[in-house]
């Protein structure tokens, strides 16, 4: 028999999912909106986006490196995806800081390349941008055996996790601030 379950856990803080404090900064999606009009030119988000110079970036937030269907990724970022880098939050917020620097960190290669060139050094411009893109999430994730988990921060933000032997949580599968958890979890 199959439950649903919806877990609101009120101590669980996002420092123990492991975010850096600083993409923990309150994005303002209006103020990511007009920024993204940089990234235009190379990236499209939303219903009807396209490929273009970079990969589609609705539904990004969550999306493991190097997976968006029908782009051509180089080998640094497919190699960033096969050791399991995801883009949470925190990792786009490093990564927007310098793409390069990010994947020689990431994958400890000092010749890793990026093909993205564009940095954007500001702190809170790059929580604005992340907060931007978390309002195009289209896809529900359905975790095999996960719970949906909101922070106990004033903004709403929440979590999908596959969840491990006894509740432990194993990696976060989709993260997003609104109102309400829209993931459904089943476990048996």
């Amino acid at each position: 028999m199959r439950r649903t379950h919806f877990i609101t856990l009120l101590s669980l803080t996002a420092s123990t999912l492991g975010f850096s404090a600083n993409a923990q900064a309150v994005g303002d999606p209006a103020t990511g909106e007009k920024l993204f009009k940089k990234y235009s030119a190379c990236h499209q988000i939303g219903e009807d986006a396209k490929n273009k110079v970079g990969p589609v970036l609705t539904s990004v937030v969550g999306r493991p490196a190097g997976s968006f269907e029908g782009y051509k990724y180089g080998a640094s970022m497919l190699a960033a995806d096969a050791s399991g880098l995801v883009w949470e939050p925190d990792n786009i917020f490093n990564y927007l800081s310098d793409p390069r620097a990010f994947l020689r960190s990431y994958l400890n290669d000092p010749k890793a390349k990026a093909k993205m060139s564009f940095k954007l050094s500001d702190e809170q411009d790059r929580a604005d941008v992340i907060a931007y893109l978390a309002t195009f999430q289209t896809a529900a994730v359905t975790p095999t055996n996960g719970f949906c988990v909101q922070s106990q921060s004033d903004e709403s933000h929440f979590f999908a996790v596959d969840a491990g032997a006894a509740g432990t949580v194993e990696s976060m599968i989709k993260y997003a601030d609104f109102d309400r958890c829209a993931w459904s979890s089943n476990a048996s």
